[in-house]
């Protein structure tokens, strides 16, 4: 993978990351509580994994990638997990511009898994591979989260909202 695809690559993972914080800040302004606590913790972590792909993306002339360390992404940082109780739930499921939103995170998370992998599939360098399946992972236990929040959340969007005619 040359500079130029690897910088393009970091572009499209930098937009990818600033929807994620958009959607999340955004559901955050319409939720309260534990539900608040989840969307702004999820769009401080997506805004930690944006300052990184621009950390190295200013940082990309600066190395021979065939050199690069520590470009992995830094262990030790954990998604959030919120403690999905059945009101944390039904909080998600009788909003329905909540609900909608974690079915668009579902569909942002994946897509951004699956774009890592494309990426770690197309590097050449051993670094580069390694770096793509760490973000490829990030990405993964966010989207995991999420869906198992939404699956979660199904029953009481169907118990409550009853879906009758307009």
């Amino acid at each position: 993978m040359n500079h130029d695809s690897l910088k393009n690559a970091l572009q499209e993972g930098l937009m990818a990351e600033m929807d994620s914080v958009v959607l999340y800040e955004t559901a955050s302004k319409k939720a309260d509580g534990e539900v608040k606590d989840f969307f702004v913790q999820r769009a401080e972590e997506e805004k930690s994994h944006y300052n990184y792909l621009l950390d190295l993306y200013k940082k990309i002339d600066e190395r021979d990638m065939s050199g690069w360390q520590g470009i992995e992404k830094a262990e030790g940082e954990k998604p959030y997990s919120p403690v999905i109780s059945d009101d944390f739930l039904k909080r998600i499921a009788k909003d329905q511009i909540l609900f909608s939103a974690m079915s668009t995170a579902a569909l942002l998370e994946i897509k951004s898994v699956d774009f890592y992998r494309r990426k770690k599939e197309e590097a050449h360098e051993p670094v580069l591979k390694r770096f793509f399946a760490s973000m490829e992972q990030w990405e993964k236990e966010h989207y995991e989260t999420v869906l198992k929040i939404q699956e979660e959340a199904k029953q009481f969007y169907w118990d409550i909202n009853r879906f009758e005619p307009f």
